[in-house]
């Protein structure tokens, strides 16, 4: 038999221990006691919503987020969805003695029709529609708050204050040129007399009571201010009715476009030519007419002057030169314009079928 070389021995054996300790290992390994079972990490939110009557910050469910660009388009759409109105027939935004010019209270109706109208404080005059309306407002005296008596005494309390505040309003009205309503009261016993007549028999339109403060609105017609004004002004020289026209011209009224001209609108007014001389004032208007209808009506929209039946079908449009100053009321045309408003077979002139566009 061949003997084995101690080296190969040598080897075996290292190779057989190694073996041995592996099983051993391996057996031991199966009487080791099992691990616990591993822990997931806790969830508030979830822990809370389990618990019934229990609430956490972490349980509330977050507010979902605001997509800006959706509400961005939402309300461009919704603006797309309002009428348009042309402001090119708005009234420009002035200052004037006792009042101005305040676009963002003119009333939407008003806009749409052109309609000149000139705010103050807590009145408002409407040369279109011609009245001057004003508001007051009161309160129950301490101690009657919450009573009948105490309503009572706040509408009294809201209709002076209404009083006051048309009074003080009509004070800045131009009457013409030369005169305001403030100095021709001081100067006037008759007219501060019967201005003041109106202003204590003004018509009620609307009153109402929230709990706590009453408020009226009332209104004066601009005929009834005519009415008392008018017949006491001084008569301009030049301002008088004209003899019996040639009638070359088949005009039924005029519409003086005076947009871009910083016109004061005023009770009464002269139209002048190149020379200085009268063709259009309250002497040349017939009275009656005068002091029911108004020298002129006036417009800031042109289309809807056009369509006035005061002027008829087929009216004389003239583009006024300048006005005169200091005031701005009385306005300068043409001498081509005032022969055609002076020979009109239609004597519109006496008749006030007048109109003037202003913004």
């Amino acid at each position: 038999m061949k003997q084995i070389p101690v080296r190969i021995l040598i080897a075996l054996v290292i190779a057989g221990s190694v073996c041995a300790g592996t099983v051993t290992s391996a057996v031991a390994a199966t009487d080791l006691p099992p691990l616990p079972p591993v822990e997931k990490p806790s969830d508030p939110a979830k822990d809370a919503a389990q618990q019934p009557g229990v609430t956490s910050d972490a349980a509330k469910e977050p507010l979902p987020a605001v997509d800006e660009a959706a509400k961005n388009d939402a309300a461009m759409q919704a603006a797309q969805d309002l009428p348009v109105i042309d402001d090119s027939a708005l009234p420009v935004e002035r200052a004037m003695d006792g009042y101005t010019i305040d676009v963002s209270q003119i009333k939407q109706s008003e806009m749409v029709k052109g309609e000149l109208v000139e705010e103050g404080k807590n009145a408002r005059i409407n040369w279109t529609s011609e009245y001057i309306e004003a508001t007051g407002q009161a309160v129950p005296p301490t101690g009657k708050e919450g009573t009948g008596q105490g309503k009572l005494l706040a509408r009294r309390g809201a209709t002076l204050d209404l009083q006051r505040n048309l009074l003080e309003f009509i004070k800045g009205v131009q009457l013409s040129s030369e005169t305001k309503m403030d100095d021709f009261m001081v100067a006037n016993d008759t007219v501060r007399t019967q201005v003041q007549g109106l202003i204590k028999n003004v018509e009620i339109t609307d009153a109402k009571f929230d709990g706590e403060i009453f408020t009226v609105t009332g209104r004066i017609k601009l005929d009834k201010v005519r009415q008392s004004v008018v017949p006491y002004l001084p008569k301009s020289t030049g301002d008088e009715k004209p003899g019996k026209s040639s009638g070359r011209y088949a005009y039924t009224g005029v519409i003086l476009d005076c947009r871009g001209l910083p016109l004061i609108p005023a009770v009464t007014f002269r139209v002048l030519d190149q020379r200085g001389k009268v063709v259009y004032g309250p002497g040349i208007a017939e009275d009656e007419v005068l002091l029911n209808s108004g020298q002129c009506e006036y417009h800031t929209n042109m289309e809807w002057a056009k369509g006035s039946a005061k002027v008829a079908d087929r009216p004389l449009i003239v583009k006024p030169v300048k006005l005169v100053g200091p005031n701005n009321v009385d306005i300068v045309v043409t001498n081509a314009a005032a022969d055609k408003m002076r020979h009109s077979k239609m004597n519109f002139l006496a008749k006030c079928r007048v109109l003037v566009v202003k913004r």
